[in-house]
């Protein structure tokens, strides 16, 4: 197993951390949802906050994939009253840590950040304990119910990584 990608040394101290896919119907707001419960569970709600967003408009005020939101729920996981948006220059100013999905999200989130943006842009399976061979979560929406819940799966162990870096970077305990 590879270590565990740590934050490089001019990243601001933890706190926002925004998940980014294409359309923030399917990926990035399961992650968010994921990652909220998990934070709560380790009493870091006061230190770590989350958001989502997608690339592209197209999806603009989209509420959740039906099959993700029945996926999650049959994980114990919700999150209501979710509806898709782009990302916006403020999400650079207002995040610490940005996750993408895959590698064409982190390559757009790269292009449009600020010269001024210096928190971690990354890819979120960079987190995950085995680190899968090509680090992107697949996109679940031509896909079967079942795979939505492979995705959600491999978004646990990726979200608790990264709770697990962020935390040990700043030095919290739940």
């Amino acid at each position: 197993m590879l270590p565990m990608t740590s934050f490089p040394t001019g990243t601001p101290s933890p706190g926002q951390v925004l998940f980014v896919c294409r359309g923030n119907i399917c990926r990035s707001p399961a992650a968010l949802a994921i990652f909220n419960r998990m934070v709560a569970e380790q009493g870091l709600q006061e230190r770590l906050r989350g958001d989502s967003c997608g690339t592209a408009s197209f999806a603009r005020n989209r509420p959740l994939e039906p099959r993700m939101a029945a996926g999650l729920k049959s994980c114990g996981y919700e999150l209501p009253g979710h509806q898709a948006r782009q990302i916006e220059h403020q999400d650079y100013q207002r995040s610490h840590c940005i996750m993408a999905m895959d590698r064409v999200n982190l390559s757009s989130v790269k292009a449009w950040a600020p010269p001024e943006f210096d928190g971690h842009l990354g890819l979120l399976l960079d987190h995950h304990p085995e680190q899968p061979a090509d680090r992107q979560v697949p996109d679940p929406f031509y896909q079967d119910e079942a795979f939505f819940r492979d995705v959600i799966r491999l978004l646990e162990q990726a979200c608790r990584g990264l709770i697990s870096a962020l935390a040990s970077k700043a030095g919290m305990t739940g």
